[in-house]
């Protein structure tokens, strides 16, 4: 830094900065500036806004005397010289050449630095009209100076409709695409944050230019409506789904079922299906006791009619034994047989003899057990299986008729239940205690009756 300037030689373009003055970037002071580029400097250039290329005398104005040559060969030269309309403010009687080295320019009506030739250089799309724009059209009223011409009624409209700055007093924006009021420049004021909404959502937009369908709360680029994560900005390497990528702690939390951990899921319904199961075998024990039960009432039925069946044939051995006297007769005192043949008993709702034969029934002879079984053999029935499967089977309690005992002691009816009660437990069937208890004057109904009183103690 020979001169001491504080800008290093390399970068200088004024070596000489005198001491005390004050240099810019390039390392020249004010008196070694020369803003017009006419070779004059700052300091002694009396026009310093004078064109580039303009012939220039010693004081750097321009050299009128030089301009009287048409150095650009346009048929234009001399020094530019106009007047004033008052009325419609623009140059009027225009002679010389206004640029004389633009060879497609020379003149400018409206002083606004825009030649009037259409087709020439920075030509003026306003001829008459003085403007700065520069943008969609130059040298047109541009009143908010960001370059973007004023629209008018004719044949240049405002965006969206045409090019003309739709915000003619902001300089911030100028363009809006769909109309909604709002800019689409994101660094100006009030900026659209959906520049392309719909034309039938236009009139329904909030504050941000975005219509209901198009909000992205967490403006990460993609709309509520899409975005699976609406208040979380998805970053720079989120998901296409609107959602940023997940931490460990985010990924575990995620790991959810119904609100519930996997664990905890999986152990709610491995409990629920032990509880089912349960349920069902509770169920099915409960319909397989109510089989059972229904098999004894089957039984009981089957029985009377079989019963019924075998009516004949054992009271064909019945009479058979009455004929010879048993010599297995039970206690004294009972009674001495059953009635005559074909004669009713001197009371069929008693048995004849003193004592009655229910006090003390006669139990059955070896003999009779065995006519009994032989009789058996005879007759095909329906016989419920004896063996105990170990399997606890719950009786239902057979009903009974009462009124089939009338006219009947109760101590003769409770003695003969007890006798069946023994004779059961001493394993003798049901068929031959009904034989006995007939023989001994009690009516089938009665007997069977008997039994099932038996049953239910």
């Amino acid at each position: 830094d020979d001169d001491g300037d504080g800008i290093f030689n390399f970068q200088d373009s004024c070596s000489n900065t005198p001491v005390g003055e004050v240099a810019n970037q390039f390392g020249c002071s004010s008196s070694q500036r020369d803003s017009d580029g006419d070779g004059v400097l700052d300091s002694l250039d009396n026009c310093p806004d004078t064109p580039q290329s303009y012939p220039v005398d010693e004081s750097g104005c321009t050299d009128n005397n030089a301009l009287n040559f048409d150095w650009d060969s346009d048929g234009y030269q001399g020094v530019y010289q106009y007047d004033v309309d008052e009325t419609l403010k623009i140059r009027i009687n225009q002679q010389g050449d206004l640029y004389p080295f633009e060879e497609t320019q020379w003149w400018d009506s409206d002083g606004d630095g825009f030649g009037d030739n259409p087709q020439g250089v920075n030509a003026d799309d306003c001829i008459l009209e003085n403007g700065t724009s520069f943008e969609d059209r130059t040298g047109c009223l541009d009143s908010d100076g960001d370059g973007w011409s004023n629209p008018n009624s004719i044949d240049w409209f405002a965006s969206p409709n045409g090019q003309a700055d739709a915000f003619t007093n902001d300089s911030t924006q100028w363009r809006d695409v769909d109309g909604d009021g709002y800019g689409d420049n994101q660094s100006g004021n009030n900026p659209d944050l959906c520049p392309n909404t719909k034309s039938a959502y236009r009139d329904s937009v909030d504050s941000s230019g975005c219509a209901d369908n198009e909000k992205d709360s967490d403006s990460d680029g993609v709309v509520d409506s899409l975005d699976n994560c609406p208040i979380d900005a998805k970053g720079i390497n989120g998901y296409a789904d609107g959602c940023p990528l997940e931490t460990q702690d985010n990924t575990n939390n995620s790991a959810e079922i119904f609100g519930m951990g996997i664990l905890t899921f999986i152990l709610i319904c491995v409990s629920s299906l032990v509880g089912i199961i349960i349920l069902f075998a509770f169920i099915r024990r409960r319909a397989e006791e109510d089989w059972f039960d229904d098999d004894d009432e089957d039984y009981d039925e089957d029985y009377e009619e079989n019963y019924q069946e075998d009516k004949l044939s054992f009271l064909s051995d019945l009479r058979s034994n009455r004929s010879s006297p048993s010599p297995n007769r039970g206690p004294t005192g009972g009674p001495t047989g059953g009635p005559p043949r074909n004669s009713p008993p001197v009371s069929r709702n008693s048995p004849q003899g003193t004592p009655p034969a229910i006090r003390n029934p006669v139990l059955p002879s070896t003999n009779s057990k065995s006519s009994l079984s032989q009789s058996d053999k005879t007759t095909s029935k329906k016989v419920k299986s004896s063996v105990k499967t170990g399997k606890k089977v719950r009786k239902a309690k057979l009903e009974v008729d009462l009124d089939i005992f009338e006219g009947v002691e109760d101590a003769h009816r409770d003695t003969a239940i007890d006798w069946v009660v023994e004779s059961l437990s001493d394993g003798s069937s049901e068929r031959e205690i009904l034989m006995r208890l007939q023989s001994n004057g009690w009516n089938a109904p009665q007997s069977r009756a008997i039994i099932n009183l038996s049953k239910n103690r």
